[in-house]
């Protein structure tokens, strides 16, 4: 998608925005009943074929978001830890999975060019919609340690 962007002559997201995953790992039995918090970033990218469930239709549902910008965790950090879930959010104990979307403040979004962020930022934001799916044909949700299972 960046290269489709950039062959229409249009900014980077990157110049409006930043997105990611988050787990956040909570443990309400540290800290004398206070909870420990733990927040992990992991990067975002386009999603690929590979990222769909396996099954007949998995071609048919990559295809189906032709034309829009998905976005797809990438399951390992530069710590090499994995993105997990563990129980319930809203168990003692618990990792869930947060999508994080904030808008540029100034920060350089390309430290090799220098370029800040859009100046017309606020206005683009304004008609941009963000929705949050998860796409799957057969998901266990009911498989609450590791990583999410098919």
């Amino acid at each position: 998608m960046p290269e489709k962007r950039k062959a229409q002559g249009l900014k980077p997201l990157s110049a409006y925005l930043t997105y990611g995953f988050v787990q956040n790992s909570a443990d309400w039995f540290k800290n004398a009943g206070k909870g420990e918090f733990v927040y992990t970033n992991y990067e975002a990218r386009p999603c690929e074929l590979r990222d769909y469930a396996d099954g007949e239709k998995k071609e048919e549902l990559y295809r189906v978001w032709d034309g829009f910008f998905t976005l797809c965790p990438e399951w390992k950090n530069a710590a090499n830890e994995t993105l997990s879930l563990l129980g319930d959010p809203a168990a003692m104990i618990s990792k869930a999975i947060l999508f994080d979307v904030r808008k540029c403040e100034g920060a350089l979004y390309d430290n090799t060019t220098g370029e800040g962020c859009a100046a017309d930022r606020d206005e683009w934001l304004r008609d941009i919609q963000v929705d949050l799916w998860v796409v799957n044909k057969k998901m266990n949700f009911t498989d609450r340690i590791g990583e999410p299972s098919f």
